[in-house]
């Protein structure tokens, strides 16, 4: 069974391992090798790493102990990473990892989507900003910046609350009935919990609300 809980630091070296075998064997349809290899040549900056994802809502999938993916957003709504380890492919694990990850964010969610991942994404709702060339080391990669409208914009919560209360408590309403209907992996205890967040909480405290209660959840 795949459980999802929060990054922890001991969990660095088996992601470290994860990312480099996995873009080079799921994206190597897409890049070529010298490409590759600028993007992960199996040497990250461990402590640059880890500070990264300490400061982010960052979440990993495992089962039976063994890293099968993880990602990680920012409190700008900003997706960075999202791997999923080669031999668990086409299980909905970065479904899964998304799907938590964008629950947290409030406005829009960008990414920085590889050619591998741009039909992940489309397929989550994302639209394609524009086409760009990223340098690592020296050579160019392509890649596309991505973005989509949280739930949260979308009610535009926030404005409805300047104007009228009574407007904001049905919006609210909406959208506990909308998330009940479509995150079943949640609790009617962690929905309750998240709502009261939903109408005027800064970006900052709703987003580690979230983690520390869906990090540790399987």
């Amino acid at each position: 069974m795949i459980k999802i809980r929060k990054y922890t630091p001991s969990d660095l070296p088996e992601i470290a391992q994860l990312f480099y075998n996995t873009v080079h064997t799921v994206n190597a349809a897409d890049y070529s090798d010298e490409q590759l290899d600028a993007w992960a040549d199996g040497n990250i900056d461990m402590e640059k790493w880890n500070k990264s994802l300490e400061s982010r809502c960052s979440l990993v999938a495992e089962e039976n102990g063994v890293i099968a993916g993880f990602g990680d957003i920012d409190e700008a709504g900003y997706l960075d990473r999202l791997y999923v380890h080669r031999d668990y492919q086409g299980r909905g694990i970065g479904t899964a990892i998304c799907e938590r990850l964008e629950s947290g964010a409030i406005g829009k969610i960008t990414t920085h989507a590889s050619v591998t991942a741009k039909l992940f994404f489309l397929q989550r709702g994302y639209r394609v900003i524009r086409e760009q060339q990223v340098e690592r080391r020296g050579v160019l990669l392509t890649n596309f910046v991505m973005e989509k409208d949280s739930y949260e914009t979308k009610i535009r919560i926030t404005e409805a609350e300047c104007r009228d209360a009574g407007l904001t408590e049905k919006l609210v309403n909406v959208w506990e009935s909308s998330v009940r209907a479509t995150h079943h992996f949640l609790s009617d205890d962690e929905i309750l919990k998240i709502k009261e967040y939903v109408p005027a909480s800064s970006r900052k405290r709703c987003r580690r609300e979230y983690c520390r209660i869906y990090g540790d959840r399987g």
